[in-house]
């Protein structure tokens, strides 16, 4: 399932509530994503772009670094969209595809916040 997820405005996944909030970078070229830093079981969060997957992020329990900031990543590497295929418990646990309209978040660090 691929679920468009809206700036500023809370989403629920698998149970936990999750809202977006921007913070602008230094070049209007570039794109970041930031996740939560704990979680209560182990996640992972794929980030992908045109030609395929650019980076997994993990957080959580036995997360492996990078947690949760991803490195910034220049517009071109994405297409009108950027796509996050969200992994929880194990790597084989499928859980959403987030989609994000890149023109809403370029220039920008969009972190994804846990409201619980």
């Amino acid at each position: 399932m691929v679920r468009e997820i809206p700036v500023y405005e809370p989403f629920s996944m698998d149970g936990e509530t999750y809202e977006t909030v921007l913070s602008p970078l230094e070049n209007s070229k570039q794109i970041q994503l930031v996740f939560p830093f704990q979680t209560t079981f182990w996640t992972r969060f794929k980030i992908i772009g045109t030609n395929g997957p650019l980076e997994d992020i993990e957080a959580g329990p036995g997360a492996r670094v990078p947690i949760g900031v991803s490195r910034i990543f220049n517009v071109n590497e994405f297409g009108p969209s950027i796509f996050v295929e969200v992994f929880k418990r194990n790597p084989r646990t499928y859980i959403d595809t987030l989609k994000v309209k890149t023109r809403s978040v370029q220039g920008y660090s969009i972190h994804f916040l846990t409201q619980n």
